[in-house]
């Protein structure tokens, strides 16, 4: 599970980076045909690769090969959000399990409990009652008893 909560987090940095990176480069492009000077690279930065101007015969074929970005882009947010999707049931899956799991292991240990003291209140009616049969063989009847026959007799 680890390793695709690794993916989505790379996947949705490298969207981001390129929503990042096609805006400023949008933002230069209109910026330089509004002012129409050129921004120039600052250091570190190299200029966007532009199309050729004669790329494209029509503006309808420019505008139908932007349409196809554009479809392929959604396919691919369409793609990720399913993905986000998957991993939020699978986690929920998980979770039940999980809980189902714990349950279980709740309801072993309080019958072995159980079992646990249902052996011991039996252990401990036999000791009992050895306990009295050896009592009443040494002639010992009770704390009562004998006080009150010392006591008579001292």
């Amino acid at each position: 599970m680890k390793p695709v909560a690794g993916q989505v987090q790379r996947s949705v940095q490298q969207a981001r980076d390129d929503v990042f990176n096609e805006a400023g480069a949008f933002a230069r492009t209109a910026q330089s045909q509004v002012t129409g000077v050129e921004a120039r690279p600052a250091i570190g930065q190299s200029t966007p690769q532009l199309p050729p101007a004669n790329q494209f015969a029509t503006t309808q074929e420019y505008w139908q090969a932007q349409e196809r970005q554009n479809e392929a882009r959604l396919a691919e947010l369409r793609k990720f959000v399913q993905n986000i999707k998957n991993l939020d049931e699978e986690q929920k899956r998980a979770e039940q399990i999980r809980a189902q799991q714990e349950q279980a292991v709740a309801q072993a240990q309080a019958a072995q409990m159980q079992e646990t003291a249902r052996e011991e209140n039996k252990s401990g009616n036999v000791l009992s009652r050895a306990v009295k049969r050896i009592k009443g063989r040494l002639g010992q009847v009770g704390k009562g008893k004998m006080e009150k026959g010392r006591g008579g007799t001292g």
